[in-house]
């Protein structure tokens, strides 16, 4: 805790600092005032988040100061230090919202269990304005300012965000369950280093995890400082526990003068995010850098496709995985010979490529043999026939477990007629037959249940990334589909889950 002490006598203020000293608790003098009007100064200036204070001072006595602070410094903890003992004076200290009234001598463990008492009231104070940060940024993110009210009470206030993006070659499981470790340890850096006045810090999981600072402008000195810790402790834990694949780039937005506009950066990082492939990995990004290339809309349409690929690959969709290397084939092949094409940005994107679906990086300044390494690195995913076992198992039962296991590729009753070594009408009647609905309608129907469970599970993903997690390509078709199946659109559903 930040603490001011305020008394006319100077061996009493040396006393005090003597004895927080001697106590070695997490507190910092900030600063002295010899009477009131210092005081109250004083406080306007920093906000302190503690305030020792004597009753009889010059110009102002401690009572006054205390009311008069209380519109400009509302979250000031104040500590009545004084020499005399009347009920009245402590009464309308308590009454203005005085946390203790300590009386002159006062002795070391009433010294200290007076700052316990504070420090409590404190850190639970600050884990509320915290939490109210987190509600006013998330409205923002949804188009609402509605909770914003409280934070506005608190003046002039700055924000900054860094969001943090994986990369790497871990499944889309593996790595949502790494992003989930990082959100917690970020929540218990947040208690362990930033409860304080000067800087309001969340841990927000946006798709991906992310840092909100907020801070009064009052406190902009302290604030970067304490930023400045966090962020170190921040790429300590990246190189340690996090060292590992994948990989993290830290995206920064710049100092913002609201909410808004930071809510507001924030959607334009998640638009652009993917042109963090053309830079070199495990870095941190402005999000103007990002921005500068952003004016080249080339370059967003090849990273998008860039990362495309890597997320089709980790799904283990063949069909769309083989499509997207085919479209970023021609894309680079129809910027060769113009002003875009950087040798080193394609260089890049390879190599993120590469390394997140784990293939290797040599000769790759030949883009032929580089794109027949992801051609035939695909080949794995290409489903193998179920085996027949001794005992014949119903050959509608494997049917059934082979759709549910991959509705997301482009799977049809030739394909899977061929696997089993039948004609595609024989299988059709048989499937329909005995497991009574149509081979096609039950894909559908699968697809369909599988959608419906992404939309309220993953809210974050786009109605198009639905669509293309179950298979289906076109939005359109899925759209149709799936309001023909449950009745209402995708979005709707999604409403309804809330």
């Amino acid at each position: 805790m930040r603490i001011l002490v305020a008394d006319d006598e100077a061996l009493v203020r040396a006393s005090l600092r003597s004895m927080l000293d001697e106590l070695n608790m997490p507190v910092h003098v900030i600063g002295e005032a010899r009477n009131g009007e210092e005081a109250l100064r004083y406080v306007a200036e920093r906000q302190p988040d503690l305030v020792f204070i004597d009753i009889r001072m010059p110009k102002l006595n401690g009572l006054e100061v205390i009311a008069q602070s209380r519109a400009n410094s509302p979250y000031t903890k104040w500590i009545i230090i004084s020499g005399h003992s009347e009920f009245q004076y402590a009464k309308e200290a308590l009454r203005l919202g005085a946390c203790n009234y300590l009386l002159k001598p006062f002795s070391l463990d009433e010294l200290q269990n007076s700052l316990i008492h504070v420090q409590e009231i404190h850190d639970a104070q600050i884990l509320d304005l915290n939490r109210q940060l987190e509600h006013a940024f998330l409205s923002c993110m949804q188009g609402s300012s509605a909770n914003q009210a409280n934070l506005c009470q608190l003046g002039a206030r700055r924000y900054k965000v860094n969001v943090f993006y994986f990369d790497g070659c871990l499944s889309e499981q593996e790595t949502l369950l790494r992003q989930q470790q990082f959100h917690e340890q970020l929540q218990l850096l947040i208690r362990n280093q930033s409860l304080t006045t000067s800087l309001h810090t969340v841990a927000l999981p946006l798709g991906n995890p992310a840092i909100v600072w907020s801070w009064p402008v009052a406190h902009q000195q302290h604030a970067a400082e304490l930023q400045k810790e966090m962020e170190n402790a921040v790429q300590q834990m990246c190189k340690g526990e996090f060292s590992s694949s994948p990989t993290i780039t830290t995206i920064q937005i710049e100092e913002c003068a609201n909410l808004l506009e930071a809510a507001q950066k924030v959607e334009e990082i998640q638009r652009i995010a993917p042109l963090r492939m053309l830079f070199p990995m495990e870095h941190t990004l402005a999000l103007h850098d990002l921005l500068e290339l952003d004016q080249q809309h080339e370059w967003l349409s090849i990273s998008h496709l860039g990362e495309k690929v890597c997320r089709l690959f980790h799904q283990q969709d063949y069909h769309g995985y083989s499509k997207s290397i085919v479209c970023m084939e021609k894309e680079l092949r129809r910027m060769r010979g113009t002003h875009l094409a950087d040798g080193t940005l394609v260089h890049r994107i390879q190599e993120s490529i590469s390394y997140s679906i784990g293939i290797s990086i040599d000769k790759i300044e030949d883009q032929e043999y580089w794109f027949e390494q992801l051609k035939s690195h695909g080949d794995q995913m290409i489903p193998q026939p179920p085996r027949h076992n001794s005992m014949n198992q119903d050959i509608v039962q494997q049917v059934v477990a082979f759709v549910d296991e991959h509705y997301m590729h482009n799977i049809g009753m030739k394909q899977i007629a061929d696997m089993f070594h039948v004609t595609p009408n024989y299988l059709s009647s048989l499937f329909h037959k005995k497991h009574g609905t149509p081979f096609l309608k039950y894909v559908t129907e699968t697809r369909m249940l599988k959608a419906k469970e992404l939309l309220l599970k993953e809210p974050h993903l786009k109605v198009q990334e639905v669509a293309e997690a179950v298979g289906y390509f076109s939005t359109r078709h899925f759209t149709k589909l799936f309001r023909e199946y449950f009745g209402c659109y995708p979005s709707d559903l999604r409403e309804q889950g809330k």
